[in-house]
């Protein structure tokens, strides 16, 4: 009985992490999204693979990463006013937040006229200017919901640990006999 209960402590020990941790990371790296608006070159990217958009005639570059989005200043770029909006659609992940974490260099009127919605990202470039030197940065950081364990990953804890009962009690008949 002893045995029994070591048994089912140590696979609970084991089997605990599986209920505690996530079972993944928030993180686009592999999502295909969808650049459109007319201060973007439209197109469908992979994310993870580099910049993965230009804008403003080449002169912005979008660069996605695992929860990131980096847009950098190619060169010198002065843009004033006109309907210009980036839009990014397409995520595989519903987003749950969307703000501006750094800014290095550029005085833009997106970096506070955005919005977001679970699938969407907006910058809007259409009320005022974009200027930024050669090597301007501006950062972006999102969120979203973690994908859930799959109900495969339960079922084959779950056999498991019926395996490892299988084995205790096996065990337990030989010790008797």
């Amino acid at each position: 009985m002893k045995s029994i209960l070591r048994l089912i402590a140590a696979s609970l020990l084991v089997g605990a992490p599986v209920f505690i941790a996530p079972a993944h990371a928030y993180s686009l790296i592999g999502d295909t999204i969808t650049a459109s608006g007319n201060a973007m070159t439209a197109g469908d990217a992979t994310i993870g693979a580099g910049v993965e958009f230009t804008g403003l005639i080449d002169f912005l570059d979008f660069d996605f990463g695992a929860n990131t989005l980096t847009i950098s200043s190619n060169r010198y770029l002065l843009a004033w006013g006109g309907a210009s909006t980036a839009v990014f659609s397409g995520f595989d992940q519903p987003i749950t937040s969307f703000a501006l974490v750094s800014n290095n260099g550029f005085a833009a009127d997106f970096l506070t006229n955005y919005s977001f919605t679970a699938s969407t990202i907006t910058l809007d470039m259409s009320t005022g200017s974009v200027l930024g030197g050669n090597g301007s940065t501006a950062v972006f950081a999102f969120n979203g919901v973690a994908p859930i364990p799959e109900p495969e990953t339960y079922a084959m804890m779950l056999a498991g640990l019926g395996l490892l009962g299988v084995m205790a009690r096996r065990r337990n008949q030989k010790i008797k006999a």
